[in-house]
């Protein structure tokens, strides 16, 4: 599988490691010096001073690190590509315009032709010195620039949310609490640490928290990068919607229209927010006993949780407990005495019926079931139903 254009570079190294990703589901496992090397030895000639360099450091690069560098080279080959086909065009036109002037009087001095840019067509500068196209370079393959430092170094619970100032978007290393989720587009793939390290962005949703207050804050556009150690909440997101923050003495305030909805407490230079306690998630897994939330820990489909403040369920409590007998309600004690009925409509496209009405004698517990084409036949279907009741039971 090789590259034939310097164009696509990009492309060519998601495929492959697609590729890879796919035979890891056939058990048929590749480390990633080897895919590392197979991804330079598929690059064009052109690329053979990058792999020049690349091959006479000592430090290795991962799969993103690499697919970075690469797409870096591409703009820079692009980029001199264009630079040499400008000078070839400007070094025929001088050839023609010598062949033009032969015999002619001699142009003055001091007229001389002005140059135009490649890239803004612009005259009055070259593309190398264009201010557009160096924007242009910083941009390609990085639309999306998160800064972080040693936020993300500290070794911290999974579970827990952190203000973030610094922070251009809201990342969760886990997909829990999110409400709906998407794939990112090529533009979202990746995000860049101030090292210019990128992290593959899995999923991009909208998660909800749920603060010790009770308020439910709704994080948009949170991106899902399982390799983050910290899940972040991006101060420049919230205050557009109209939250605000008050910090002071090692605590800080969250507030919303000028309500406070939340609190947290600095903890390794960071701001941790309070949230609900273990409960919430005995609540989200259907009100599971502790025992079977520590073997979903245990097993990896949850995170890793803290017990220690687990209480007691108000609601599971209150779901085992035997409801007390209705006393006024009636029972029949003869056929047709008491019918419960119901019309449902279910997706039946393939025929005209869109409606179906149920009679169920309360005595003997028979069904009977027919299909309308409207609801006004309900009625019909009852007087069918009056006078075969009897007879079928």
């Amino acid at each position: 599988m090789k590259l034939t254009s310097i164009k696509g570079v990009r492309e060519h190294i998601m495929r492959m490691r697609d590729i890879a990703t796919e035979l890891k589901t056939l058990e048929v496992e590749l480390p990633d010096s080897f895919l590392v090397y197979s991804i330079l030895n598929s690059l064009p000639p052109q690329y053979g001073p990058f792999k020049i360099s690349y091959n006479t450091h000592k430090q290795k690069c991962s799969i993103n690190e690499l697919l970075t560098m690469c797409v870096q080279e591409e703009g820079r080959l692009l980029a001199e590509m264009g630079e040499s086909a400008h000078l070839a065009n400007q070094g025929k036109d001088k050839n023609q315009a010598k062949k033009k002037g032969k015999g002619k009087a001699p142009i003055q001095g001091g007229i001389k032709k002005e140059s135009k840019c490649f890239f803004c067509k612009k005259k009055g500068h070259m593309k190398k010195d264009c201010m557009k196209f160096k924007a242009w370079l910083d941009k390609k393959g990085n639309s999306i620039s998160f800064f972080i430092y040693e936020s993300n170094m500290v070794d911290v619970s999974s579970n827990t949310w952190w203000i973030d100032s610094g922070a251009t978007i809201h990342i969760s290393n886990s997909l829990q609490g999110f409400l709906n989720q998407r794939k990112p587009t090529s533009s979202e793939q990746y995000i860049y640490l101030g090292n210019k390290m990128g992290s593959l962005v899995e999923a991009i949703g909208t998660c909800k928290l749920i603060l010790n207050s009770g308020f439910v804050l709704i994080l948009d556009r949170t991106f899902y990068v399982p390799s983050y150690s910290r899940n972040l909440i991006s101060i420049s997101k919230l205050v557009p919607l109209g939250y605000s923050f008050e910090f002071s003495n090692n605590m800080f305030k969250l507030f919303f229209k000028s309500n406070i909805v939340g609190n947290g407490t600095m903890s390794d230079g960071l701001f941790r927010v309070q949230l609900q306690d273990n409960t919430s998630y005995d609540t989200m897994h259907a009100s599971s006993s502790i025992e079977r939330v520590k073997r979903l820990v245990k097993e990896g489909v949850l995170n890793a949780l803290d017990f220690t403040d687990f209480n007691n369920c108000t609601d599971c409590i209150k779901g085992k407990q035997t409801n007390k007998t209705k006393k006024g309600a009636k029972r029949s004690s003869s056929l047709l005495e008491i019918i419960h009925t119901d019309i449902c409509s279910p997706d039946m496209d393939s025929s005209n019926q869109k409606y179906f009405i149920t009679f169920i004698d309360d005595y003997s517990r028979y069904m009977f079931l027919y299909l309308l084409n409207n609801k006004n036949e309900a009625l019909d279907a009852f007087k069918v139903f009056k006078s075969r009741g009897r007879e079928t039971m």
